[in-house]
């Protein structure tokens, strides 16, 4: 078996404050993607992700956290986009990493996992997802608000996003 290998097809450093995030244009050239992220927001919310402007309920979602001392998980199956779990400020350091499994495919729904870390001082919060966007379009863009109200909300100066193709 090939060793895989992680391909940037783009990234995002943002120069200033930005509403959102688009990676457009998507290829069809990988297996898998993989959506690395870095940074703080100007409001506390859930993180809001739509892939090719698809505004469906079409994002089912299970979760759990960890915060401090604190444990917690919950499901739903119909979002209009896909969501989790953040209660950042500008003052919090969030990182997260979302991997997109045959995003390219036309047969099947993409599956989804996310884990998060956020840190602040003596504040520690994790988390996992897991979902699916239920549509066999390939995906070809995806957008990424900061907030659960979409256009509320600022991603901060130097917030960073990479996105990597998987060959496979």
């Amino acid at each position: 078996m090939a060793t895989p290998t992680y391909d940037l097809i783009d990234s995002v450093t943002l120069s200033a404050t930005a509403t959102s995030v688009s990676f457009t244009g998507i290829g069809s050239d990988h297996r898998d993607l993989v959506l690395v992220a870095q940074h703080s927001a100007s409001s506390q919310s859930y993180l809001s992700i739509r892939f090719n402007d698809d505004s469906g309920n079409n994002y089912p979602i299970a979760w759990m956290a960890g915060v401090s001392t604190l444990a917690t998980s919950n499901s739903s199956d119909s979002y209009d986009r896909l969501l989790f779990t953040q209660s950042y400020t500008n003052t919090q350091d969030n990182q997260w990493v979302m991997q997109i499994l045959d995003y390219a495919q036309t047969d099947k729904h993409k599956g989804v996992l996310i884990r998060q870390n956020e840190q602040a001082s003596g504040y520690e919060h994790t988390s996992a997802t897991a979902s699916r966007w239920e549509s066999t379009n390939a995906l070809t863009k995806i957008q990424i608000w900061p907030n659960y109200t979409l256009g509320s909300g600022n991603f901060t100066i130097g917030s960073t996003f990479y996105l990597y193709g998987i060959a496979g």
